[in-house]
């Protein structure tokens, strides 16, 4: 250990500079800053840019009826799903075929009215894709809705008339509501989407298979009735607005607006060797 001694003699007439160096490093200056700073950097390189995946309901848009006597704002989104009753595919008359009935999909009306596992368990299954693209599109979201929920129809159970649920959906903000809002994320700094295309499938418990749907009935094609467009006869295209929070559904074919008065109409799709 160095130990320097400094003497300073007195004297009254002049006051004395004591100067003493010092070694000064300004490359650890303001370290503490620049540790945060790596700090910082390190984290979100390892843990990942943060984004807000909040999600707001986008409800259906409000339209008026096509009666001119009724200028009421209605918000209710309307499903009609057609099962194949048997038949043929083609030709005058067969589009009669495909019916909005859960018998003709198996189910046999003990089992709808009584609510047999078989049929509460069965469901449609709405996909929203990002493109109607097989070959590109991603799966953002997807809408159950359960059989227990829907319209009533009557129906003959062993000589006695009964109601039964039928495939038919008038979804609101009350009664009826699952399946009515899209929920979907508040930030568009992720993930920019503002049009969906919607598929459909219906899951049958009791054969344990899905059925796919088509927007048109096979008869509706007169060249080949085993061949719809892959890029318009499976969908329905649904449009968000961020500003209202409210979506619309569109035919991608005619690009009419359905789900109003016009419902949105799925048809059971039938297989070449079904």
């Amino acid at each position: 250990m160095t130990v320097n001694k400094i003497q300073i003699s007195r004297n009254d007439i002049q006051d004395k500079g004591l100067f003493i160096p010092v070694q000064l490093n300004w490359s650890l200056l303001d370290t503490e800053n620049e540790i945060r700073e790596i700090e910082t950097k390190i984290v979100s390189e390892v843990a990942g840019k943060g984004f807000d995946f909040e999600t707001i309901r986008f409800a259906h848009s409000g339209y008026t009826s096509t009666n001119v006597n009724d200028l009421t704002v209605r918000t209710d989104v309307n499903y009609e799903f057609y099962f194949f009753s048997g038949g043929t595919i083609s030709g005058t008359g067969s589009t009669q075929n495909w019916i909005v009935d859960y018998r003709s999909e198996g189910f046999t009306t003990d089992e709808v009215y009584y609510y047999r596992n078989n049929f509460k368990k069965s469901f449609f299954k709405l996909d929203f894709y990002d493109s109607p693209s097989e070959a590109q599109q991603k799966n953002y979201l997807t809408m159950i809705l359960p059989t227990t929920q829907g319209e009533k129809m009557v129906a003959d159970m062993q000589g006695v008339v009964v109601d039964i649920n039928k495939p038919k959906y008038i979804l609101d903000f009350v009664g009826d509501t699952n399946g009515f809002f899209i929920y979907w994320l508040q930030s568009r700094e992720y993930i920019d989407i503002t049009r969906f295309y919607m598929s459909c499938k219906f899951w049958n418990a009791k054969t344990g298979t899905f059925t796919r749907m088509i927007n048109r009935p096979q008869s509706d094609s007169v060249s080949d009735t085993y061949a719809p467009n892959n890029l318009f006869n499976f969908y329905y295209q649904v449009n968000l607005n961020y500003p209202s929070q409210k979506y619309n559904v569109y035919d991608t074919i005619t690009f009419n607006r359905v789900g109003t008065t016009q419902p949105i109409k799925w048809y059971e799709y039938v297989e070449p060797n079904g």
